[in-house]
C-alpha cells in the first residue's frame, strides 16, 4: 500500500524541523534530509502500529 502524505519543513532557532499535519508527527535534525527522513520512519512507525 502506497499513501502520499505532506512534509512541512522550516528552520526553527539552530535545527530543521519537518512536520506531517495528516498523522500529526514531527521531528528535527540537522539538515532537512535528516529531518524528513526522520520524521518519515517516525509517521511510518505510527501508521502500521494502528
Amino acid at each position: 500500500m502506497s499513501c502520499t502524505f505532506t512534509a512541512i519543513v522550516y528552520w526553527e532557532e539552530d535545527v530543521y524541523v519537518a512536520e506531517c499535519p495528516e498523522v500529526g508527527t514531527a521531528s528535527q535534525g540537522e539538515t532537512i534530509a535528516v529531518a524528513r527522513s526522520i520524521n518519515q520512519q517516525l509517521s511510518e512507525c505510527l501508521i502500521y502500529a494502528n
